[in-house]
């Protein structure tokens, strides 16, 4: 009975031992810290017309601003060397988007989103 006792005893100290062991998990997410993104918009091509600029946060969803909806014709994201900001038809960042860091003229081309941004998001590089 002593055996029985002692062999469980030792059998569970090993388990105890391999659950407490460390684990390296390389697949766990790394968290990026969020910096400030000057996205730049004017009513008119050519960043003419009525123009602001909107100092947002990365990682975030911003909807423009009431007086700009349906009237962003040239959009600029001014820190374009350390992040990327993509363009939404859609309020809340949905709908079709389009990534163009710096298009003085919305337009041209298929001219799809020329006074069509209703939103838009940055993310770092």
């Amino acid at each position: 009975m002593v055996f029985v006792n002692l062999n469980l005893i030792l059998v569970a100290s090993a388990a105890a031992a391999a659950v407490a062991a460390p684990v390296n998990d390389d697949s766990a997410p790394v968290l990026v810290p969020r910096a400030e993104v000057s996205v730049f918009m004017c009513t008119d091509r050519g960043f003419r017309g009525d123009c602001m600029n909107d100092l947002i946060q990365t990682g975030s969803c911003y909807n423009v601003r009431s007086e700009f909806i349906d009237r962003v014709s040239s959009i600029r994201n001014n820190d374009r060397d350390r992040n990327t900001c993509t363009w939404y038809r859609e309020r809340e960042c949905r709908g079709d988007s389009y990534r163009n860091q710096d298009d003085s003229n919305l337009g041209d081309g298929n001219g799809r989103f020329n006074d069509a941004i209703r939103s838009y998001e940055c993310r770092r590089k």
